[in-house]
């Protein structure tokens, strides 16, 4: 067991802001750091209830979150905190709080907090210039695309066969630095929480259908059997336009991509109680298991892509997920699907509609190659 003496010379030459309270909630110990980003003495907060610091700019969902883990005896982590020093200015902070129990009930409950302000506004600069950056690379790339697809269409000229496979390598190049710079812009939105969400009346199978348009010829040229269910949708859904087709662009390249020749792809589009639930099941490589839990991270990308040599830049399925998030949705997948192979993607949104959002800047869709 730790000697009470060892956990109190720790904490106090800990760098991080530590607090503790009872079980009725109010503050029996703070360390120097937590004087030191507060401004707050002990002696001034001993008894207090930690609420004394809070801002009216953290959302109360991450409350009711926070005191859910801790009533289930979790920890709880969080970077929506935002508290309030004793000069009034306002902090944001890295908040872990966790329960320190004892004969099956908790009888403290121990806090750790991080001031991240230097952090947040470094990640706000590069997400600035990512998304300038990005912005200025689209122009040229367009243009160059452009030119391309002018040469190919035969109005400037006839062109022999070599030089029809180098404009269309051309085009397929340029698509592809598109899609990753349309990647890279949405990240930066994302991250910088600039992005609107503008629900409006939306056919959700008319969407899928344009997405799968543009895959059709990979999915001939592969030989795969696509299978539609569209007979439970809704017949009208409240949805951002922009946002349904990138879930549904990601979901069924990623099908098609990771499905080999002959393999089989359903997707289907229903309505289950108070959600509607789009789901993407195909019997192609998976996912291996040891790369299950971070399937959603940015710039991951699961193992058995390098080994099967297929294309991707890792920031669909994060793009996807906080996109979903944001609206009011939720993403979950199971893998392997059916017999031991390929990998179900389910979406759920609920039937009311995506959640709108303010911002200024909209998602920006890409163009499947």
């Amino acid at each position: 067991m730790l000697d009470p003496s060892l956990f109190s010379a720790l904490t106090e030459a800990s760098t991080d802001a530590v607090l503790v309270t009872n079980g009725e909630g109010d503050i029996v110990y703070v360390n120097p750091a937590w004087e030191r980003l507060t401004g707050y003495t002990f002696a001034e907060v001993e008894g207090q209830n930690p609420r004394m610091l809070r801002s009216s700019r953290t959302p109360l969902v991450a409350y009711k979150k926070m005191w859910d883990a801790l009533k289930g005896g979790e920890p709880f982590t969080s970077e929506e905190i935002i508290n309030r020093k004793k000069n009034g200015a306002e902090y944001e902070t890295r908040f872990t709080a966790f329960p320190i129990r004892a004969r099956d009930e908790a009888i403290y409950y121990g806090s750790i907090h991080q001031d991240i302000a230097e952090r947040k506004e470094s990640d706000r600069v590069r997400g600035e210039f990512v998304s300038l950056v990005s912005h200025q690379l689209n122009t040229p790339l367009s243009i160059i695309n452009w030119y391309a697809q002018m040469l190919l269409s035969g109005r400037i000229g006839d062109l022999n066969h070599k030089q029809i496979q180098y404009l269309q390598e051309i085009g397929l190049s340029v698509k592809r630095v598109i899609n990753l710079v349309n990647a890279l812009l949405n990240v930066s939105r994302i991250e910088m929480g600039t992005y609107s969400i503008t629900p409006e009346p939306v056919s959700l199978p008319g969407i899928a259908e344009g997405a799968l348009g543009e895959l059709a010829a990979k999915i001939e040229e592969k030989k795969i059997v696509l299978e539609k269910h569209y007979e439970a949708a809704p017949a009208s859904y409240n949805a951002d336009s922009k946002i349904a087709w990138i879930v549904f662009q990601n979901l069924l390249s990623n099908a098609v991509k990771y499905t080999p020749e002959g393999g089989k792809i359903m997707l289907e589009i229903k309505t289950e109680g108070e959600n509607v639930v789009i789901a993407v099941t195909d019997n192609g490589y998976g996912i291996p298991e040891v790369d299950q839990p971070k399937i959603f991270e940015k710039m991951f990308r699961a193992s058995n892509t390098k080994t099967l040599d297929i294309e991707g830049n890792g920031l669909g399925l994060y793009i996807v997920r906080s996109t979903l998030e944001a609206a009011g949705g939720s993403i979950s997948f199971k893998s392997p699907a059916v017999d031991s192979r390929g990998t179900a993607f389910y979406v759920t949104l609920p039937l009311s509609g995506m959640k709108p959002r303010a911002g200024t800047k909209v998602i920006a869709t890409t163009a499947e190659i």
